[in-house]
């Protein structure tokens, strides 16, 4: 197993299309709300203020007409984690 480390500016969904178009059948999400490492009860606020966030972020793109595409998870961290397998 190859662990490869690209650092590039990519949204959720370019990552995903880019990945899949290079021939890599499984791709997943790794630690989407960064709550990795932190205490049972730092997740359960992270989560819950993020859920806020997200019924927020939902609400707003139903106003505007926009939305995300079915593979772009809501990602709320400063990196995008990604493990792609062949």
């Amino acid at each position: 197993m190859k662990i490869l480390h690209i650092t590039l500016w990519f949204t959720s969904g370019s990552i995903y299309f880019v990945l899949k178009m290079t021939g890599f059948p499984t791709i997943e999400y790794v630690d989407i709300d960064c709550t990795k490492g932190l205490s049972t009860i730092k997740k359960l606020i992270r989560k819950a203020l993020l859920k806020v966030c997200e019924i927020k972020i939902d609400f707003w793109n139903r106003v505007t007409s926009s939305s995300f595409h079915k593979p772009s998870p809501k990602i709320f961290s400063y990196e995008i984690k990604v493990m792609a397998i062949k």
